[in-house]
């Protein structure tokens, strides 16, 4: 140790008594008077150790040789240690709790006017789940596209509104691409009961080749803004020398199929003829339309057996007969009675009698909410019955 004389100079001062600090208190700094190497003397090196942490249990080191037990897991595979051992943890079964659900209004009758009105959520009446059952089977999944060839044997008995108003009602409650074909070569008037939007025609198209996007057919074609169904014509009978011909069938039916989930096709009375055999070549299900009167009603039972005798039998039962009252008032057969005739060769299931409608009956362009709600009735359960006949998925 250094004299303090030495190191300040003048006479050496009396040096203090050295204090032992406690382990548990902190050391007292060194005083002015004693340089940083003296600390040794007045802490001994024994107390300069660092305290034992709280955390640190107190445990003596093994004996040498002797083995270290590996620590003890908690949980191993959701197994608890010995410590918790007959515990078994509960299992949920979450599929199994019960949760409140809100649920859907009714938008109909007495039931409909109280949520509209009052705010009370009351759920739809019978007659309104109906009605959603049909629409669930008008969206039935079609994986390609599914052709319907609607036909009359006799003139007159409302195959274009039956294609115009099924089509509406496709398009409106499935959502998809929906097109409508007038391919009727004797100056048909699909266009008309529809709305025109566009000038060009099918012979336009075919023209075109065969165009890769949709947006091209979409040019060709007509789209009614309430439904978004879509209308392609037939060329202008007037001003065009050529009528329609089975090929035009067949290059237009590969376009179409590329873009539209659900096509009809509008058809003239002929059975015998080129185009009408392409036409019933291409569809997978037929529209068979007659009117409320006893000579329309026999021209149809002519075209069941020609359809049976000519080799469309799979088409007999993938068919769906309409009796259309074209004419107000009451008709003046027993159309009941026809029903049951036909109901022998025809499913009755698949047969529908559609009523009188004044807006209709106008002649003009057809609008289905102004429909009445019966003839809307009558078409929504007419698509569902279609929409039977498409392939499943299996299939």
């Amino acid at each position: 140790m250094s004299d303090n004389s030495t190191l300040f100079g003048g006479d050496a001062a009396p040096q203090p008594t050295p204090v032992r600090t406690p382990a548990h208190a902190a050391p007292e700094p060194p005083r002015w008077g004693n340089p940083p190497d003296a600390l040794t003397e007045i802490l001994p090196l024994e107390d300069l150790q660092p305290e034992m942490s709280l955390d640190t249990p107190n445990v003596p080191a093994p004996l040498a040789g002797t083995p270290v037990p590996a620590p003890t897991r908690v949980f191993d595979d959701w197994q608890l240690s010995s410590e918790f051992e007959g515990y078994v943890p509960a299992v949920v079964e979450l599929d199994k709790l019960e949760t409140r659900r809100k649920t859907v209004p009714a938008k109909q009758g007495w039931r409909g006017v109280a949520h509209n009105v009052a705010g009370v959520n009351l759920a739809p009446g019978k007659d309104e789940l109906y009605e959603m059952a049909l629409k669930d089977r008008v969206q039935r999944m079609v994986r390609t596209t599914f052709p319907i060839a609607v036909v009359g044997v006799k003139g007159g008995v409302g195959k274009t509104v039956v294609t115009e108003v099924l089509g509406s009602t496709f398009s409106a409650v499935r959502g998809d691409r929906v097109i409508a074909v007038d391919l009727d070569p004797d100056a048909g008037n699909l266009i008309s009961r529809h709305g025109r939007e566009s000038a060009l025609s099918i012979a336009d198209l075919i023209a075109e080749g065969s165009p890769g996007r949709y947006l091209d057919v979409r040019a060709h074609t007509s789209q009614n803004k309430a439904t978004r169904l879509e209308v392609l014509t037939g060329p202008d009978f007037a001003r065009t020398p050529m009528p329609l011909l089975d090929k035009d069938v067949d290059a237009v039916m590969p376009i179409l199929d590329e873009h539209y989930s659900l096509v009809l096709m509008d058809t003239g009375t002929g059975l015998k003829t080129n185009l009408m055999t392409a036409v019933l070549r291409k569809a997978r299900a037929l529209v068979m339309v007659s009117s409320a009167s006893i000579d329309a009603l026999e021209e149809t039972q002519v075209g069941l057996d020609w359809l049976h005798h000519n080799g469309y039998q799979h088409l007999l039962h993938t068919m769906v007969l309409v009796i259309n009252n074209v004419q107000r008032g009451k008709s003046n057969i027993n159309v009941d009675a026809a029903v049951k005739q036909f109901a022998r060769q025809i499913g009755r299931e698949r047969i529908f009698v559609l009523p009188f409608d004044t807006h209709i009956f106008e002649g003009r362009q057809i609008t289905l909410e102004l429909l009445s709600a019966k003839t809307r009735r009558r078409y929504l359960e007419l698509a569902a019955a279609v929409s039977e006949l498409f392939p499943r998925p299996a299939d």
